[in-house]
């Protein structure tokens, strides 16, 4: 009994230490991809940035919300890119998610929406660009009827993987 209780005891601090050292080090790796960033034209390196700055994003960052769309809205522009497409969608449902402005909401939803169905539409076999729109699209609200084409993602994910591991 008493080892339960302090296993619970210790397991917030642990918790909270785990979360604080995953930020720290995303920030470290933005901070490393943007030195290393000298020549804009290097696409693969700017790739890597933009995942980065998505992935802060995730984590709550707004800031590096808005950092990532400009970066991948100049990446797709450049050269279609399917992936990097599919990034800059869910980058947008990311946004809408903080605008206050129903209208901003409704304006970036679309956007997001449209750019992870066309980077599905492009390439529907790719489970990277699968997995982004299905994880993007289980985390809108209901009422916009986008559920049933996650799971279809996640689905087709299954499947996929399935045929590779054979």
């Amino acid at each position: 009994m008493i080892k339960s209780i302090w296993r619970s005891f210790l397991r917030t601090p642990v918790l909270v230490l785990l979360v604080f050292f995953s930020c720290a080090c995303v920030a470290t790796e933005i901070e490393t991809l943007e030195s290393l960033v000298a020549n804009p034209e290097d696409r693969s390196l700017l790739f890597e940035l933009g995942i980065a700055y998505h992935n802060a994003g995730v984590r709550g960052d707004k800031d590096y919300v808005l950092k990532v769309i400009k970066l991948f809205e100049k990446l797709i522009r450049d050269e279609e890119e399917d992936l990097a497409t599919s990034y800059l969608g869910s980058s947008h449902l990311l946004k809408a998610g903080d605008d206050w402005n129903p209208f901003g909401k409704l304006h970036n939803l679309n956007k997001g929406f449209k750019y992870l169905d066309r980077a599905v539409e492009n390439h529907g076999d790719n489970i990277m660009i699968l997995f982004i729109r299905a994880n993007a699209y289980i985390n809108i609200p209901g009422f916009f009827g986008r559920l049933d084409t996650s799971i279809a993602d996640f689905e087709r994910i299954i499947q996929l993987h399935s045929h590779r591991v054979r």
